[in-house]
């Protein structure tokens, strides 16, 4: 599968339910686009970990721990870009080796229209200049 990180940072919006009220709400968050063969994911940057969301959805796939090693060996943009190429080949084979993916985005695709109202469109934040 061909792998592709967007070098531009975004904004993207997560999915998540409210556990007291049920209720599902988009959460706006900044990271990078990651492309694996036709699927569109985006890799967010949290206090401890890194989020690998499916854009369509704003849907959790997997989160990958921010150890003390990983922000020593990213500490410029393009090197966080390769460890988010890196994440990228690991999320291919959590694709490949499930069975049904398309059919599972597809349900999860239903839920959040059923559930949340239109998502909002992503965008590149333009940093250049900012210190």
């Amino acid at each position: 599968m061909k792998i592709k990180v967007n070098e531009q940072i975004q904004t993207f919006y997560l999915s998540s339910i409210n556990t007291k009220t049920g209720k599902y709400k988009w959460n706006k968050a900044h990271g990078h686009g990651l492309e694996i063969g036709k699927y569109k994911f985006c890799a967010i940057p949290t206090e401890n970990e890194l989020n690998i969301s499916e854009v369509s959805t704003g849907s959790k796939l997997i989160t990958y721990p921010i150890t003390h090693e990983m922000l020593f060996s990213t500490g410029t943009k393009d090197d966080f870009v390769k460890y988010v190429y890196k994440i990228g080949e690991k999320v291919a084979e959590i694709i490949k080796g499930t069975k049904d993916f398309d059919k599972k985005i597809l349900l999860k695709q239903r839920l959040v229209k059923t559930n949340l109202e239109e998502k909002p469109v992503s965008e590149n934040i333009d940093l250049e200049g900012e210190e």
